[in-house]
């Protein structure tokens, strides 16, 4: 199980990286269009776009690694989580679940099942 909140910047600043030390698919289709944008932004966090009230896209953001945000999980593809490429993803947004902070989110999602190591 990965946390996908738990991607930050290599220490040059110039390169990202998840937990597990894969870099960071700047191309990949959940991020909102012009992110990552902030050089002094360390982690990534969702944002949860909405037209009426209704969710209509969940979009990852670079942001400073203390704001409450809803997070991605990755694992293999139980009910609620969804197949990009060769991993699932489960939105917490797309269940109910409140934002939190980036170490909550890590935690809530090691708990989903046996954790990787990362």
């Amino acid at each position: 199980m990965k946390h996908f909140g738990s991607a930050e910047k290599t220490e040059d600043g110039n390169q990202w990286k998840w937990v597990d030390g894969r870099d960071v698919n700047i191309e990949a289709p959940f991020w909102f269009e012009d992110e990552p944008n902030e050089i002094e932004n360390k982690c990534l966090i969702t944002q949860v776009n909405n037209f009426n009230n209704v969710h209509t896209r969940t979009y990852l953001y670079d942001s400073n690694c203390v704001d409450q945000s809803y997070f991605i999980c990755q694992t293999g593809c139980p009910i609620h989580f969804k197949r990009i490429g060769d991993y699932c993803y489960m939105m917490s947004s797309d269940i109910g679940i409140p934002n939190l902070p980036w170490q909550y989110a890590r935690d809530y999602c090691q708990s989903l099942s046996v954790y990787e190591g990362y």
